[in-house]
């Protein structure tokens, strides 16, 4: 990847996760997205943001130029709500067993 493409992903990243308006968003699609169980904390979204990092690195740098703050947005809280459930489920993997207690 080339030096300047980086830093280009890199900005887009710092300006998505340090923009108001664009955490403003995340809040209103986890509203939309979450189920009735589901309670996203602040701790959520920031362990959701490694996801909407990987997210924008596998975009095109055309895609990427394309994408709205509202999209990148739909990305995060989709991201949280996953930290979230994770969360809630101890840390475990959606299908994981429980080792029986001997």
């Amino acid at each position: 990847m080339k030096q300047e493409e980086q830093e280009f992903r890199e900005s887009c990243f710092d300006e998505a996760v340090g923009s108001d308006y664009v955490r403003a968003r995340v809040l209103v699609h986890v509203s939309f997205m979450a189920g009735p169980d589901d309670a996203v904390a602040h701790a959520d979204l920031e362990a959701s943001r490694p996801y909407l990092r990987r997210c924008m690195d596998r975009m095109s740098y055309t895609e990427l130029m394309q994408k709205s703050p509202d999209a990148l947005a739909s990305l995060w809280a989709r991201g949280a709500l996953g930290a979230s459930r994770y969360r809630q489920r101890g840390g475990r993997s959606p299908g994981s067993r429980r080792r029986p207690a001997t």
